[in-house]
């Protein structure tokens, strides 16, 4: 087939795209056998707002810990919704709406890169780009990506609403955006805010007029309006607190800074990231004709969330790559084989650009494969269920898992859902209590998984005033080398040599041992 126009070939990128981009989002997810990495609390918080006929509990029961059911709630609702429409459970959803958010999300992405860039054939290898980049998928398609994929579909479709808007005011217009932006703040907290930035950006380039401005300020009015009846109950139940304390979680941006100064900005990337840079070309290219609103939007994200600002700015720098690859790598290949005409219709770069997304993908799908190890394992499903089935409820554990941080250890965030215990070594949720705290009971945690002895973790119970009444142990593999696997070997070595533990539970894999009594301990380190 004979493809005459830029909107065909736009068109033909953007099915490559979505098959390709699918193939790379929900491989992982198949290959896992389970929600990718976390999620946890977000199923169980579904499962409780299904449960509770779909109105929003005051707090959660997750991890017995007070939890504010302050989240913002759309994803849950959508989790709901869809177990009870398809008859299954609330895990299943967790699993594979990710993905499938993500994927059908490209199609709001090719919307935002059209009315940004007014150039379909730009628009199309965009999103081809964007599609197999790890920092558009990796967070988006794990068990969390319950809130994080319907946070960036609405953030793509409120950034191309506005841009529509700014260029033809209308009242329909306003209450779309409005509508979407709402959605983005109901689904995931830094989208909303991303939202907001983009849009103001937008404005100053594209808007600026008295119409425009009423349009872009009854959007934003609407957006308050439609997301009050969440913030407004949250405030009503709690106050303030929840918020404050949550806003004080936030890292400062370091890393994000560093990414961005070392352009290592899709830190997820195995390979040379192609995308990151052909959009340095695009970046250079709009520098060079005076062109500022989007090498502007690529820095923002830094500025509005420095913590989001990473997987954010590679929405402008795939917009760029589009420019770049058109604009001025093509052409520039094309010259250099002094041939005439357009570069797409050249046998020469559409070979160069079969390369560059091959590459791509296959970089990609290296990346999903190595996601797809970071979930909970079979073998850990299989302890989680023994401690649901065998022990009473609510009593506290701590998790000695050999990962130094729980936020990335699946087994920290799972267990107190599949289980219905209480993991002292979970944080997961504690953003909306602990407010200062936060960071220095996340440093605790780090200290407890270098335990080596029995002797340290009592010294870490005394220091931190947190009382366990069960120990799960993973042992490492035999092929495991890492110095947190030896702590863990040695750990299993000193608890065997004291009393007052009874042992539980044993698998392969994983003990849990009751702690009976008190007793003298061997000469272990205290806590580093």
């Amino acid at each position: 087939m004979q493809l005459q126009s830029n909107e065909d070939r736009s068109k033909l990128l953007l099915i490559i795209a979505l098959l390709l981009g699918g193939l790379v989002r929900f491989f992982p997810v198949f290959q896992a056998g389970f929600p990718v990495n976390d999620g946890g609390m977000f199923q169980f918080m579904s499962d409780e707002l299904r449960a509770n006929h779909f109105v929003l509990p005051a707090f959660t029961a997750y991890n017995q810990a007070g939890i504010p059911f302050a989240y913002p709630p759309f994803g849950f609702y959508m989790t709901a919704l869809l177990a009870n429409l398809f008859q299954v459970s609330t895990l299943e959803v967790v699993r594979w709406s990710p993905a499938l958010v993500s994927t059908l999300a490209l199609l709001a992405f090719y919307f935002l890169a059209q009315e940004i860039l007014q150039n379909r054939l730009q628009a199309g290898l965009a999103t081809l780009f964007y599609s197999l980049t790890p920092a558009s998928f990796g967070w988006a398609i794990m068990g969390g990506g319950i809130t994080r994929a319907y946070g960036l579909l609405f953030l793509y479709l409120t950034i191309g609403l506005a841009a529509r808007l700014y260029a033809r005011p209308g009242l329909r217009l306003a209450l779309l955006t409005a509508l979407c932006g709402a959605l983005a703040v109901l689904s995931h907290p830094e989208t909303g805010l991303q939202a907001a930035g983009a849009c103001l950006l937008l404005w100053f380039f594209r808007g600026r007029t008295r119409i425009s401005f009423l349009g872009a300020a009854g959007a934003a009015l609407g957006v308050l309006v439609l997301s009050a009846p969440w913030w407004g109950t949250v405030l009503a139940r709690h106050g303030w607190g929840p918020i404050q304390s949550a806003l004080q979680t936030s890292n400062d941006g370091t890393t994000a800074v560093v990414q961005l100064i070392t352009l290592q900005i899709d830190s997820n990337s195995l390979f040379f990231n192609l995308t990151i840079a052909l959009g340095l070309v695009g970046l250079a290219g709009c520098l060079a004709r005076r062109e500022y609103q989007l090498p502007l939007w690529f820095f923002l994200p830094f500025l509005v969330d420095p913590r989001s600002a990473p997987g954010i700015s590679m929405i402008p720098l795939a917009l760029l790559a589009g420019i770049g690859f058109d604009s001025l790598f093509a052409p520039s290949l094309l010259a250099l084989r002094h041939e005439q005409g357009k570069w797409i219709q050249s046998k020469f770069s559409i070979g160069v650009l079969f390369v560059v997304v091959t590459y791509l993908f296959f970089g990609s799908a290296i990346f999903g494969l190595r996601l797809a190890n970071d979930s909970l394992s079979e073998p850990d499903r299989e302890t989680l269920t023994w401690v649901e089935g065998h022990l009473e409820p609510g009593a506290d554990f701590l998790l000695l898992t050999g990962k130094e941080y729980s936020m990335k250890d699946p087994i920290q965030e799972w267990f107190p859902a599949l289980t219905r215990q209480s993991s002292l070594t979970t944080i997961q949720g504690l953003e909306w209590t602990l407010g200062t705290q936060f960071f220095p009971r996340y440093g605790d945690l780090v200290a407890l998984q270098h335990c080596a002895g029995v002797a340290c973790i009592r010294a870490w119970t005394d220091s931190t005033g947190l009382e366990y009444r069960y120990l799960l142990i993973k042992i490492p593999a035999n092929d495991d080398n890492s110095p947190l696997d030896t702590t863990l070997n040695l750990l299993l070595e000193s608890i065997q040599s004291v009393d007052g533990y009874l042992l539980v539970y044993e698998s392969p894999t994983a003990m849990i041992y009751e702690k009976v009594n008190e007793s003298s301990c061997t000469n272990d380190s205290p806590p580093p």
